[in-house]
């Protein structure tokens, strides 16, 4: 896989992971918000494992 798409899918996990994160400050614990932000955190940080593991197994 070339270098270029790789650094661009990262790049996208670590804007959701970003945002998700950054959110969750704001707001309600239990309050539909707080879930999307919640999941959006771990979507994207089983995104980002996985391109993780893709670029360690092209190598």
């Amino acid at each position: 896989m070339p270098p270029e798409y790789t650094q661009f899918w990262f790049r996208i996990a670590f804007t959701i992971i970003l945002l998700g994160l950054a959110s969750l400050p704001f707001q309600e614990p239990g309050s539909s918000g707080f879930v999307a932000g919640v999941l959006a955190v771990i979507i994207g940080a089983v995104f980002m494992a996985i391109i993780v593991w893709i670029v360690k197994k092209s190598q």
